[in-house]
C-alpha cells in the first residue's frame, strides 16, 4: 500500500463497521478483514474467463456508453472474489496482456484489491474499460483507485455506480482527473456524493480533453452542485451526455438553466421525469 493510500485509510478506519452519510445521513456497511464473506466461484486460470464482450453497455442501464461489440473482455462480475482472488489474479495478469475491458463488478474488493489493480494497471496501455459497478470499496479504496488514474491515461471507460462513494472519496477522485487525459466515460451513479463532491469532480473536469459522458444519478446534489455543473458546463468543450436522474430536488428555475445550457452546446441531458 502506497504511503498516501495507507494515511488516507488510517484516517478514515474506524472501530466499527458503519459509516455514516455527512449527506444523507444514511449507514453504509464497510467490510472488515475479519468478516466471512461468500466463497468466491474463482476457481480457475484466468484465461478461463477471457471472452468477448458481445452486451450492450458495461452495467443495466441502457443510457450508458455502449461499450464495442467483440472486445475482449476478463469476465469476473458476481464471483465474490476479494482481496485473496484479486491476489491470485495479479499474479496471472502479465500472462493475459491482450485483455481490454475488465469486469469485476458486484465482488469484495477493498483496499488491497485495489492496490493490485494499481500494480495491475499502472503501466498498462491496452486495458480500456474499467468496471467495479457495485463493489462497497468506500472512499479509502477510491484513494488507491485515484492512484491509478494518475499515471494511466488510457483507460477511457471508469464504471463506479453503486460503490459507496461520498464527499471524501469524491476529493480523492477529483486530485486525479485534474491530472488524468484519458477518461471518457465517467460513471458516478447511484452513491453518496454530496454537493462539496460533485464540486470538485466538475471543477478537476473543466478543462479535461476527452470526457464525453458524465453520469451522477442518485446523488445528492442539491442547488449548489447544480451551480458548479453549470460552471463546468460553460467551460467544458467535450461533454455530450449529463446524467441527472434521480437527485434531490432542484430550483425550477435552475433546471430551466440546465436545460438551456445544455442544449446550446448539444449535450444530451438525462433529467427525472418527475
Amino acid at each position: 500500500m502506497s504511503f498516501s493510500v495507507y494515511y488516507y485509510y488510517m484516517e478514515l478506519t474506524q472501530p466499527n463497521l458503519s459509516q455514516t452519510s455527512r449527506t444523507t445521513g444514511s449507514t453504509v456497511t464497510t467490510i472488515s478483514p475479519t468478516q466471512i464473506l461468500p466463497e468466491s466461484s474463482f476457481k480457475d486460470e484466468l484465461k478461463n474467463y477471457i471472452k468477448p464482450f458481445k452486451k450492450n453497455g458495461p452495467a443495466n442501464d441502457s443510457n450508458f456508453p455502449k461499450t464495442p461489440e467483440n472486445v475482449k473482455g476478463l469476465m469476473l462480475s458476481n464471483k465474490n472474489i476479494g482481496d485473496k482472488e484479486m491476489t491470485i489474479i495479479s499474479n496471472q495478469w502479465t500472462k493475459n496482456s491482450t485483455i481490454s475491458a475488465l469486469f469485476l463488478a458486484n465482488n469484495q474488493l477493498g483496499v488491497a484489491s485495489m492496490n493490485l489493480l494499481v500494480q495491475m494497471l499502472a503501466k498498462n496501455q491496452v486495458v480500456k474499460h474499467l468496471i467495479l459497478t457495485g463493489n462497497q470499496i468506500t472512499d479509502f479504496a477510491v484513494a488507491a483507485l485515484a492512484d491509478l488514474l494518475k499515471v494511466n491515461h488510457f483507460i477511457g471507460w471508469v464504471v463506479l455506480n453503486k460503490t459507496g462513494i461520498t464527499d471524501r472519496g469524491a476529493e480523492k477522485l477529483a486530485e486525479a482527473l485534474k491530472k488524468n487525459k484519458g477518461i471518457i466515460h465517467l460513471i458516478l451513479s447511484d452513491n453518496d456524493i454530496g454537493s462539496e463532491g460533485i464540486s470538485e469532480i466538475v471543477t478537476a473536469l473543466k478543462d479535461h480533453p476527452k470526457i464525453q459522458s458524465l453520469f451522477l444519478k442518485g446523488n445528492p446534489i442539491g442547488d449548489k452542485g447544480i451551480k458548479s455543473i453549470l460552471q463546468f458546463i460553460k467551460k467544458n468543450k467535450t461533454l455530450k451526455t449529463l446524467d441527472l436522474r434521480d437527485i434531490q430536488p432542484i430550483s425550477k428555475s435552475l433546471i430551466l438553466d440546465l436545460k438551456i445550457l445544455t442544449k446550446e452546446k448539444n449535450i444530451r441531458l438525462l433529467l427525472s421525469s418527475n
